[in-house]
């Protein structure tokens, strides 16, 4: 059959450009996929680490598919996991920087705005990207403290565009709201 399965913590290195780190792993040697459905952690090179609750690898084009998924992503001034990605479905092109992703909450680095009080986030029905731009569909935007109660203000928004090169978001068929209460459009 071609197939080796792991029971147990198993750690796998992948062409010194990943670790992967999980439970019951399964490798199907003839198709090169890797896969489990049981929690993994896979780490790159450059340390953003991908925490999922079950997945697929595909050796050869590098590409990931999972399932309840926490991606911790380092930024440019190479601060550990500044921005946080919690997705219900994603996939990831891992050899291109490029992603899919279903019902996301994004929370951004807590100084995107020179503020480090702010708690900027973005939470969307889908979002795809790569290392410079990421655009979220039917997503909401704040940056206020997390609390219990509705934050202060929000943008909603048909699209969502968070280019990290030039430091903006940029929003298309937006409202602008305030306790709830829209303001502008």
């Amino acid at each position: 059959e071609e197939k080796i399965t792991t029971l147990g913590k198993t750690l796998i290195k992948v062409l010194d450009k990943y670790t992967i780190e999980g439970y019951n792993l399964t490798f199907l040697k003839n198709e090169m996929i890797l896969f489990s459905n049981k929690s993994a952690v896979i780490k790159d090179k450059d340390l953003n680490k991908y925490q999922l609750e079950k997945f697929q690898y595909h050796i050869n084009q590098e590409i990931l598919k999972g399932e309840n998924i926490q991606v911790l992503m380092n930024d440019d001034n190479n601060k550990t996991n500044s921005n946080k990605f919690f997705i219900k479905t994603g996939f990831f092109n891992l050899k291109e920087g490029k992603f899919l992703a279903k019902n996301i909450v994004a929370d951004l680095d807590k100084n995107l705005f020179g503020n480090s009080e702010n708690d900027p986030r973005i939470i969307a029905i889908s979002a795809k990207g790569s290392e410079l731009v990421t655009s979220f569909e039917k997503g909401v935007f704040t940056s206020c403290k997390k609390s219990d109660k509705c934050p202060p203000w929000k943008i909603s928004a048909k699209k969502i565009k968070h280019d990290k090169a030039n430091k903006q978001i940029i929003y298309k068929n937006a409202w602008l709201e305030i306790y709830d209460f829209p303001v502008f459009y």
